[in-house]
């Protein structure tokens, strides 16, 4: 006997993913938008974590760190990735590559590939 179509899976997928998008759309989701202008040549994505802040004299957090949002979106050129932020941390940790940059004012992070953070949405729980 071949294989029958699970039309009420391939429904109910679809209709969590249209859900998902009317939420991204819909300003029901909480939505930090980053650009990276040089994640092609690097194949990289700057994540900030700390923030040197002149008022304190020190270190403190930000970014990715002190985030609510429930979705990261990354314009990669005509692309938007969007990833979950929890799994955005889980591919931060994951590769674990801290830098600083020197801008005004300084920020400290970490850099993770596109392609972990893309492979890091695929995991299955």
């Amino acid at each position: 006997m071949g294989k029958f179509s699970d039309w009420d899976i391939d429904l109910a997928e679809g209709q969590y993913s249209e859900e998902l998008v009317r939420r991204l759309f819909n300003g029901k989701s909480k939505i930090e938008v980053k650009r990276d202008l040089r994640w092609r040549e690097t194949g990289n994505l700057y994540i900030e974590t700390e923030q040197y802040s002149t008022y304190y004299n020190k270190w403190i957090p930000s970014g990715l760190t002190i985030s609510k949002a429930d979705f990261w979106a990354f314009q990669l050129d005509t692309l938007i990735l969007f990833v979950a932020t929890d799994k955005l941390r889980e591919a931060v940790r994951e590769e674990n590559r801290p830098i600083e940059m020197k801008r005004n004012p300084p920020t400290k992070g970490l850099l993770v590939k596109v392609s972990t953070v893309i492979k890091k949405c695929y995991t299955i729980s």
